[in-house]
């Protein structure tokens, strides 16, 4: 099985390159529609019920411990 050159223009045949490109696009598409994630701040006090609420599932936030 023979592989031609790579060019960033052609990812035909290269699924895992394909994939990367994706990945790459991912924060020019996040950026272009003001996509921000969700973050929920708990102090570090709050470490213990915020470990519970995540295993009841119930986070729906990303969770940023503040020291």
């Amino acid at each position: 099985m023979s592989v031609g050159p790579l060019n960033s223009n052609s990812t035909e045949g290269h699924p895992p390159l394909q994939f990367a490109r994706a990945i790459a696009e991912m924060p020019r598409f996040a950026a272009l529609h003001k996509v921000q994630a969700a973050v929920e701040v708990l102090p570090m006090d709050h470490v213990n019920p915020g470990q519970e609420n995540l295993c009841r599932n119930e986070e729906r936030y990303r969770i940023l411990l503040a020291a």
